[in-house]
């Protein structure tokens, strides 16, 4: 009777196993299972259709053609800690270069003892094509603005310059400086509208897609529930790359800007700047703003976005304080920090400084909309600025 309750375990057992083996054949990732010594005991189908079947052998010597374990191999860090690693790297599969992401990670017995390590291997390369397309488009539009700001910047030292050479000449070069001044902000103003045409661009078709993708996706998953885990891993994915491209479309442009206006909109800028820098920043505004035209709107933004990243970049400060006050016939914006501040005269000297040019830049785009640009600082003490800026124009 014994023997007959054992013949029928084992009858059990050689069951469950093929069914083990059904269903990891029917997984799209390759799979396989190598001992301490780094031996293949065991493939899933995909993975013998690529590479063969060659259980018993070393993995190394298939995989990587090497003779001795790789530096790099993932496994042995597994046997080292029993941590689970997961890489990219990229392989040549018939003929084709692809991306994969290979996970390992320990198995072990009943006492904890690690015994062998499964490897997972998973193709990405539609993911990292995605990616590299988001990065390619990020590159290009910093190579843009820069090279437009360095444009812009060369032209105005040469017209100081002239100013400085010349002074005989000085009625054409006041006539040079309006329309410099009037480039400067018609530049900043299509610069806007170019970042907003990208950020609407990549909101528009990347994420409409995601979401027809993460939806399709969900039904397959209610379809398909033996995928139930991989399915899920992959609709995790699509939400990071949602949010990283809501994120990068709001860096690109702030839709507050046309949507809810400039108050809003610098007080979101506040927030964003003390999350991500720590810097305390105290925010005051009486909520009192006319409709502004398109051009006051993103030149005024710009200068506070400007000022604000000198704060972070040049000050040292720790605390800062912004105010934002509307009246019926102009707006008054005061910015002040606690931090090493500098010497005003510099903003003058032909020999501008990085950090002094971004003030200089400030002063001549209130010039522009007939404002008044005033800026208080000396060396340890700290800097305030306070712009008046008509808003009947």
């Amino acid at each position: 009777m014994e023997g007959i309750n054992k013949t029928h375990q084992n009858s059990i057992t050689k069951d469950i196993m093929l069914k083990a083996d059904l269903i990891l054949d029917s997984i799209s990732d390759g799979i396989s299972i190598q001992d301490t010594d780094y031996r293949i005991l065991y493939q899933n189908k995909i993975t013998r259709d690529i590479f063969g079947d060659h259980r018993g052998t070393f993995c190394h010597r298939i995989y990587e053609r090497n003779d001795t374990v790789c530096e790099s191999c993932p496994l042995a860090k597994v046997f080292s800690d029993g941590g689970i690693y997961t890489s990219e790297r990229s392989v040549l599969i018939g003929g084709k270069s692809l991306f994969v992401e290979v996970k390992a990670s320990p198995l072990k017995n009943p006492s904890g003892k690690i015994i062998a390590g499964m490897v997972t291997a998973r193709e990405i390369t539609d993911r990292k094509k995605a990616e590299e397309a988001l990065k390619k488009m990020k590159d290009e539009l910093k190579i843009r603005v820069r090279d437009r700001t360095q444009e812009l910047e060369s032209m105005i030292v040469l017209l100081h310059n002239s100013l400085y050479e010349h002074k005989e000449a000085e009625k054409t070069i006041k006539i040079h400086e309006q329309q410099l001044l009037t480039l400067m902000s018609k530049l900043a103003v299509v610069e806007e509208q170019e970042r907003r045409h990208i950020a609407e661009h990549i909101h528009d078709n990347i994420g409409p897609n995601l979401a027809i993708s993460k939806i399709n996706l969900e039904k397959l998953q209610e379809s398909h529930p033996a995928f139930t885990k991989e399915l899920q891993e992959i609709l995790e994915l699509i939400e990071q790359t949602t949010k990283f491209i809501r994120s990068l479309t709001f860096e690109l442009s702030p839709p507050l800007l046309n949507e809810l206006g400039l108050n809003t909109t610098v007080e979101w800028l506040v927030e964003k700047v003390q999350e991500r820098h720590g810097i305390i920043i105290e925010f005051k505004s009486n909520n009192n703003f006319k409709e502004l035209n398109e051009e006051i709107s993103v030149l005024l933004f710009r200068t506070m976005r400007e000022l604000l990243n000198n704060i972070i970049k040049h000050s040292r400060a720790s605390k800062a304080k912004i105010s934002i006050y509307g009246y019926d016939d102009y707006i008054e914006f005061e910015v002040e920090d606690d931090g090493i501040g500098f010497d005003v005269s510099e903003i003058d000297s032909f020999s501008i400084k990085s950090e002094n040019f971004g003030m200089l830049s400030i002063r001549e785009r209130i010039k522009y909309l007939n404002g008044v640009f005033e800026i208080k600082s000396k060396p340890h003490e700290g800097t305030k600025v306070k712009i008046v800026v008509p808003v009947n124009q």
